[in-house]
């Protein structure tokens, strides 16, 4: 049970920073481009976990930026995501596939 309320926590961790991304403007989107943003956040157990956001162009012509995010545990050697979800800004400003 003290599980899923975890996972469940790190789902709400992930929709509030998408949420908060979603806000910024593509060209400051791009601006982090290839270059992650860490923050360690402790469940309700205190134990640490890595939210973390990147940015990476998802098309080859660079115009289409994808924002990625996701929870995981830094403890693990080979760490899967706790929770994730990503959108997708185009250069006029749109979400992709929306």
């Amino acid at each position: 049970m003290a599980q899923q309320h975890e996972i469940e926590q790190a789902k709400d961790w992930v929709a509030a920073e998408i949420a908060r991304w979603r806000t910024v403007s593509y060209s400051r989107l791009v601006e982090h481009e290839g270059e992650p943003v860490h923050v360690e956040k402790a469940d309700q157990r205190g134990k640490a976990r890595i939210l973390e956001t990147q940015f990476f162009w998802d098309d080859r012509q660079r115009g289409d930026i994808r924002v990625t995010v996701d929870v995981w545990d830094p403890d693990r050697r080979i760490s899967r995501s706790v929770a994730i979800d990503a959108f997708i800004r185009a250069a006029d400003g749109s979400f992709v596939d929306e």
